[in-house]
């Protein structure tokens, strides 16, 4: 059953969209560094997608996996994934196999040098938005699964600042804000992953409220 019109905003598809967006430029970036280190041996699995400069100096090199033993191939089939992640992400979110289809494309990015968090954040896009196809007309929401919808916006506003200045501007803007992290520092990405898991949840349940607004209203 079709809950959600073409035009309404549904939380589980925003929220999709937005890390789905997010890893992949954390993917396209990772595969940019693999492929300038030239057609040259990864000498196995677990490599650094930068050799040099200050991701290399600041982030440890950017870790990721690949299964190509060659850094040039890597990297551009990370990029194509990564670009194709992001095509999923847009294209195909409110499609009854889109979050199965931006899965998918992370879990080449993993494969191909994209990096492992952006992965990850990969996956978790595809899983809000298949609660966008989950979402159903069930039992009405308890008070805490009421608060808890409620929040999603707010949380989504924290999340979006968060991940921002743990994630985006030290990749980006790594030799001027890098120096200010360690690389050592666990909760620099595990803030940011915890925040987007309860987003997952609270999507879902914001998704529920106005389907269950809805149906009240139709009565």
């Amino acid at each position: 059953m079709k809950i959600f019109k073409n035009d309404d905003l549904s939380a589980c598809v925003a929220t999709g969209w937005y890390m789905g967006l997010l890893a992949g430029i954390g993917g396209f970036i990772h595969g940019l560094g693999a492929a300038l280190q030239g057609s040259t041996s990864t000498n196995g699995l677990w490599i650094k997608t930068w050799s040099s400069g200050p991701i290399f100096e600041y982030l440890d090199g950017s870790p990721a996996l690949t299964i190509v033993p060659n850094f040039l191939i890597t990297g551009i089939l990370a990029m194509l994934a990564a670009l194709l992640l992001m095509y999923v992400t847009i294209a195909c979110a409110k499609k009854k196999y889109g979050g199965l289809y931006i899965v998918s494309a992370s879990a080449i990015m993993l494969l191909t040098g994209g990096g492992i968090i952006s992965p990850i954040v990969g996956i978790l896009a595809g899983s809000c938005v298949m609660g966008y196809q989950e979402v159903t007309t069930g039992k009405p929401l308890g008070t805490w699964e009421k608060l808890l919808a409620s929040l999603w916006p707010y949380l989504s506003a924290v999340t979006v600042i968060i991940v921002a200045f743990t994630a985006v501007v030290p990749m980006i803007f790594a030799g001027f804000a890098a120096p200010y992290y360690t690389k050592s520092s666990t909760l620099t990405y595990a803030v940011p992953i915890l925040l987007m898991i309860a987003l997952n949840f609270l999507s879902r349940f914001h998704d529920a409220k106005i389907v269950i607004d809805k149906n009240v209203g139709d009565q």
